[in-house]
Parts: C-alpha cells; sequence; structure tokens
C-alpha cells in the first residue's frame, strides 16, 4: 500500500508541476497533453509532423525537425516535409526508402524559441512587419486548414534561418 501511495503522490507532482510551470518545453510526448489541458504556454521542440499541430494551445511557439533529402541534395521545404506520409507506417523505414535524413532542432534553436516564449510572456518582445509575413507564408501552407489561436506561432528565430524552406 506505501508504494502505491509513493507512485500516486508522484504522479500528482508531475500533474501539479505541469499545470503551474510558467510554459512547458516538450517534443513529441503526450505528456504536453497535462500543459494544454490547463492552459500553460508551451514550446515544441523537434516536432516532426507538421500537419499534427496541437494548433488548440492557445499560447505556443513551435519548432521542427528538418528533413535532408539525399537524393535532392537539399533540406526539404516546409510543404515537402508536411506532405511526407509519416505516422501511417514505419517512419524510420519510410525515411529510409525516400533516403530523407532527420535533423534535430539544434541547443541554439531551442534556446533561442524558449527565450522567444520568455519574452513573450513577459511583453518584451515585438514583432516586426516581416516576421509576420514569414509566419503568414509558412501557416498559409495548410489552407484552408490553418486554423489555430492567433498566439500560436513558429518560432521566430528558426522561422528567419529556415526561411528558404518556405
Amino acid at each position: 500500500m506505501i508504494i502505491l501511495i509513493q507512485i500516486s503522490d508522484q504522479i500528482f507532482l508531475d500533474i501539479f508541476l505541469l499545470s503551474k510551470c510558467k510554459f512547458l518545453i516538450s517534443s513529441d510526448s503526450g505528456i504536453s497533453a497535462i500543459s494544454e489541458i490547463f492552459r500553460v504556454p508551451i514550446v515544441y521542440v523537434n516536432k516532426s509532423l507538421h500537419w499534427e499541430n496541437h494548433r488548440w494551445s492557445l499560447e505556443a511557439i513551435v519548432i521542427y525537425k528538418k528533413f535532408f533529402s539525399i537524393q535532392k541534395n537539399r533540406y526539404l521545404t516546409f510543404e515537402e516535409s508536411y506532405k511526407l506520409k509519416l505516422g501511417n507506417e514505419d517512419m524510420n523505414q519510410y525515411l529510409k526508402n525516400k533516403q530523407i535524413k532527420i535533423i534535430n532542432n539544434t541547443r541554439q534553436e531551442i534556446l533561442e524559441a524558449s527565450i522567444e516564449m520568455d519574452d513573450y510572456l513577459n511583453q518584451n518582445i515585438e514583432y516586426s512587419d516581416i516576421d509576420e509575413d514569414l509566419q503568414n507564408q509558412y501557416w498559409n501552407i495548410f489552407s484552408p486548414n490553418n486554423l489555430r489561436s492567433k498566439n500560436f506561432r513558429m518560432g521566430n528565430y528558426f522561422l528567419h534561418k529556415n526561411k528558404s524552406l518556405l
């Protein structure tokens, strides 16, 4: 019985922390659902699937893994990445057959997205017209299914660094 209480206390603490943090930094794991339920802002890092954004998050910043095509000798554009048939079969085998390498976010990209979220929450950020134009170019890839909170954004640093993928 004591073991069950300790496990229960641990689960409660996990949920409590995820519901009370200033913001969560999370990857493609289900744990972010707890913060989403409590409407905690989230920085999604190393996301693989462009079509699987948690658009109901009221305040979120997302940065994606990149896909490098060995055949084309270049990174796939965001639209090409969006159209990959990921999630329907063994992703590793699918990417191997397509000769595509996955490139994770860098530490700098994750740091910049986290700083952006902190600045956003502290109201210390102002987005330029160029920033907004890049955001619109990205989100228009999903048209007409680009419904999302107006505060769900691709990370500004990441987007500027990878604007050639638009």
